[in-house]
């Protein structure tokens, strides 16, 4: 038995949170996480979440269907955008869905890039949208202000199981969480970050 918790994300605070810096060459240097979400509408999204004292710092990049690529998204365009931050910023990992992202998550280790898989159950999503919305409601999450991130989060349908995880659920077809989704993912090596293994960054 599930039932849709209204208002999970304080909406009315995403305004004062658009204050993290608009171009990526303002963090060069600095350690990163990257997720990638995809969904059925083949509409994508990049984000790369910075950790500066104690704040969040979100940049996300959105991709829709090409008609010059058959109607779907261009993965050579969005690979080079990937190599082009990874140039820029220490990217610690590469974090998506698997079943989702297997075409992308393919292309991205063929850079020998570091990556980390993350399935869509609520068990492991959950901890990560209660991250997401103490971020929020404690203003130490910001981002850009870009439409497709803003209608995600704020039009997203949060369903919570009888076991008490919070899982978000497209509110209707014309609407995107890839963002959501990417957000979630790049949280992942923030939250897991004490528990991953010596690594080294993506470099090209």
């Amino acid at each position: 038995m599930q039932r849709i918790v209204e208002n999970f994300f304080d909406t009315g605070k995403l305004g004062r949170l658009d204050g993290a810096r608009k171009d990526i060459d303002n963090y060069a240097g600095l350690e990163c996480y990257m997720g990638y979400g995809k969904d059925a509408e083949a509409c994508a999204s990049i984000s790369v979440i910075f950790n500066i004292d104690g704040v969040h710092h979100i940049l996300s990049y959105h991709y829709i269907p090409d008609a010059e690529h058959g109607g779907e998204i261009n993965l050579k365009r969005i690979l080079g955008d990937i190599i082009s931050i990874c140039r820029v910023v220490k990217v610690r990992k590469f974090i998506a869905d698997p079943w989702s992202a297997s075409d992308m998550m393919a292309r991205v280790r063929e850079l020998a890039a570091d990556t980390h898989e993350l399935r869509m159950f609520a068990r492991n999503i959950s901890p990560l949208m209660i991250a997401l919305k103490e971020g929020v409601d404690g203003l130490r999450m910001l981002h850009r202000g870009e439409g497709p991130t803003l209608d995600a989060i704020t039009n997203v349908s949060v369903n919570e199981s009888r076991h008490g995880d919070f899982f978000p659920r497209k509110p209707n077809a014309s609407v995107s969480i890839s963002p959501l989704v990417s957000i979630l993912m790049a949280l992942e090596g923030w939250s897991a970050r004490d528990k991953i293994d010596p690594f080294t960054y993506i470099k090209h």
